[in-house]
């Protein structure tokens, strides 16, 4: 069973909040509310890097394929971030957030887009998840294909194998 959701954000500074909240709640309908803690963590970083730099409508995505969540926050702004953090000095106030994610992640990394730009990061399903040997993508006639920013492919199977379908 693999998952993917998208929302729209305006690039505005309660758009940090916004994407908590949808990101929050996702998680409990997938019955994923144990990795809730560190995507929350980095979706904020993600989102208010967007908003500080980009200054465009972005997207936030999150995935559930084969064990593995991915998050990403795509923006219409072409320039790219430093490809991987830089330390700040101790006193800085900023300049934390890639390093931050980075520590929290099992990989990330930068796609670039036409017109923009997508930050990626991906982490294992929480140990436990019920789903887990559910959650296999495969190629058959009739189902929902989306890429992840990763470049990696999410086939939407059974809609219904998961809580949190409508």
């Amino acid at each position: 069973m693999c998952r993917y959701e998208q929302t729209t954000l305006p690039p505005d500074p309660a758009a940090a909040g916004q994407a908590r909240r949808w990101l929050t709640e996702l998680l409990v309908r997938w019955d994923l509310a144990d990795a809730a803690d560190d995507l929350r963590v980095v979706v904020s970083e993600l989102v208010s890097n967007a908003v500080l730099h980009a200054r465009t409508i972005l997207d936030v995505a999150l995935s559930v394929a084969e064990g593995v969540l991915e998050l990403s926050v795509s923006d219409r702004d072409p320039r790219s971030p430093r490809p991987r953090p830089q330390r700040s000095d101790d006193y800085a106030t900023g300049g934390r957030g890639l390093v931050l994610v980075e520590a929290l992640s099992d990989d990330w990394g930068i796609a670039e887009r036409m017109g923009g730009k997508e930050v990626w990061f991906r982490v294992a399903a929480p140990a436990g998840w019920r789903y887990a040997e559910a959650c296999v993508c495969t190629e058959t006639a009739g189902n929902a294909h989306q890429r992840t920013a990763s470049g990696r492919r999410v086939t939407v199977m059974d809609p219904d194998a998961l809580p949190g379908t409508d």
